[in-house]
């Protein structure tokens, strides 16, 4: 399918990164293309997922990231619709299996008033995040996307996501630019804002999943921090409900 992004950001964003050991790489794509992915469409947890395969350089916990687009307007409305469908799905063993490589997953919610325009298909991705280590000292998600480089990306589309206070807990931003060149800017953008970009994903504190089971370790302690964390990325699959 040729995946195409709404000039809008979604009114929430699951955002999935996973790290799948080298010998299960192709299980993991088979079973989030062929089970999972249909899953979750099928029972109305979710619109839309795009899946992206990390390309650019620097630091890079998880090589794979989905973006799973939905219709809720908060983090609670969300899991309490998605909350029961997906147990149901791990007792028929079809989720929370070692396979799905978790490594990091949060609900974050959209900022309608950033606004892009039509692309036919993503060529790349281009992501930056603030730093997700210490969330809690990161400013407003508007005023730190005023401060990204934005002009110097070039993309038509353009999201913005962040956590929801009243869920996770506000300071998790996320920013998408989908371009239709297979080559974005990349590297050459970390000189064009007036924030700490470095290169790669930001780090990423260990993560409980929603079946309870804790992942990850604090592997990155000894990164310096930085305003924003800039990774490319590109397209594998996109599946709509």
């Amino acid at each position: 399918m040729r995946m195409q992004l709404d000039p809008t950001t979604p009114n929430s964003v699951f955002v999935v990164f996973a790290n799948p050991t080298p010998e299960h790489e192709s299980e993991f794509n088979r079973w989030y293309d062929e089970i999972h992915g249909p899953d979750a469409l099928e029972n109305g947890s979710f619109l839309a997922v795009h899946r992206f395969r990390a390309v650019g350089p620097g630091h890079r916990p998880a090589p794979y990231l989905a973006l799973w687009e939905a219709r809720f307007g908060s983090e609670t409305e969300a899991w309490a619709y998605i909350g029961p469908r997906a147990q149901a799905l791990r007792e028929a063993g079809r989720a929370g299996s070692e396979v799905a490589s978790v490594r990091f997953a949060i609900m974050l919610v959209g900022v309608a008033s950033v606004r892009g325009a039509l692309l036919e298909e993503v060529g790349s991705l281009t992501t930056i995040q603030n730093d997700w280590r210490s969330p809690a000292s990161a400013p407003p998600a508007r005023t730190w996307w005023t401060d990204l480089p934005n002009d110097a990306i070039g993309a038509p589309v353009r999201w913005l996501a962040t956590s929801d206070a009243a869920g996770r807990g506000a300071g998790h931003h996320l920013a998408v630019f989908a371009t239709a060149e297979k080559t974005p800017p990349g590297a050459g953008l970390l000189k064009a804002s007036p924030t700490r970009v470095a290169a790669g994903m930001s780090p990423l504190p260990p993560y409980q999943t929603i079946f309870g089971t804790t992942v990850g370790a604090d592997e990155a302690r000894a990164l310096e921090p930085a305003d924003a964390w800039l990774m490319t990325w590109e397209p594998v699959v996109s599946q709509r409900a």
